[in-house]
Parts: C-alpha cells; sequence; structure tokens
C-alpha cells in the first residue's frame, strides 16, 4: 500500500508542476512512452525493481536508454526517482498520473465484463446509460468472460455493478441457503 500512496503522491506532484510550466501535453506523450517501453519490456520491469543496481549506475543506464525519448523535465523526474531509490515505483506513478488526468478531464473508463461480445448498439446503449449516471465521458474497456454466463458487470474505480447471470444464481442460491436454517 505505501509504493501505491507514494506513486499516487509524485503523479500528482507532476501534474502539478507541469500545468504551472504548461507543459501537459509533453508529460502526457512521455507517460505514454514509458507505459509503452514498461509494457513491451519485462526486463526493463525487473531492472527497476532491482535493488541490486546502485542509483547511479540505475541513473546512467536510464539516460542512455531514454535519451530521445522523453522530455528534459521527465528526465529529471526519473533522476529524481532514482535518487530517492523511488524508481521501482514508476509503473505505479504512470498509472496513478492517468487516473489523475482522467479525473481532471472528466473521463471515467469502466471495466465492462460480459459473456459474449456485446454488439455495437448494446455497447452504445451502455455507454449512454453510465454518461447519463455519471455524467462524464466514457471510455470503456470491454472484456469477454464465458464463465459469467449473461448479462453483464461494470467496474468504475472501488464501485461494481454486477448484473451477471452467475452473480444472480450466487444470490439466489445465498437466498435459498439462508431460508433453511
Amino acid at each position: 500500500m505505501i509504493p501505491r500512496r507514494a506513486a499516487h503522491r509524485y503523479a500528482l506532484a507532476l501534474i502539478q508542476t507541469m500545468e504551472n510550466n504548461a507543459g501537459m501535453e509533453v508529460i502526457l506523450q512521455d507517460m505514454r512512452n514509458l507505459h509503452e517501453l514498461m509494457t513491451a519490456s519485462r526486463d526493463m520491469r525487473v531492472f527497476l525493481q532491482s535493488p541490486v543496481v546502485n542509483k547511479e549506475k540505475k541513473k546512467s543506464i536510464l539516460q542512455s536508454l531514454l535519451k530521445g525519448k522523453i522530455s528534459e523535465p521527465m528526465m529529471d523526474f526519473i533522476m529524481l526517482l532514482c535518487e530517492k531509490r523511488r524508481e521501482n515505483v514508476l509503473p505505479i506513478i504512470i498509472e496513478e498520473f492517468n487516473d489523475l488526468c482522467d479525473i481532471r478531464m472528466g473521463i471515467i473508463r469502466p471495466r465492462i465484463t460480459s459473456a459474449i461480445e456485446l454488439s455495437e448498439k448494446e455497447k452504445k446503449t451502455l455507454e449512454s446509460q453510465l454518461n447519463v449516471k455519471y455524467n462524464k465521458k466514457i471510455m470503456p474497456v470491454y472484456s469477454v468472460q464465458p464463465d459469467v454466463r449473461g448479462g453483464v458487470a461494470v467496474q468504475i474505480g472501488d464501485t461494481i455493478i454486477n448484473g451477471t447471470v452467475k452473480h444472480q444464481l450466487s444470490l439466489l442460491g445465498k437466498r435459498m441457503l439462508g431460508g433453511l436454517n
């Protein structure tokens, strides 16, 4: 839990600094580039997590890897993380940064799970209902999980709206067992 809180503080500080200096677009692009690098390279993630490599060596390697791929302010930020021995939190900082940017821009990214692929009409209907309920721009992430048996589950942050057949059967079973006792 501590890395998540630290990541949140770093991401918030980065956003506030960049908003004051009108460099948000550059930092957003840098974060996308870093996210792609983290996603594509397991070695990079392992390298950042390694306590064996000293901070000067990490700084040197990161500078050579990222030179020309990210802006100077972002490079300075990453060097600060290395100096504070927080480079292992960088993947979480990226997540927190993206979440904070979404909040500032009025965007929510619900995770929508269904048993089968939803039609475009069903997706549009669901998105418009979520838009009315939350009054925010909806950018959903859809997934298909046949074990839900039917219906739809929507997760927005910590809130879950579970209308799946699997969940309804589970609730029915609990009610039936509760009535027997």
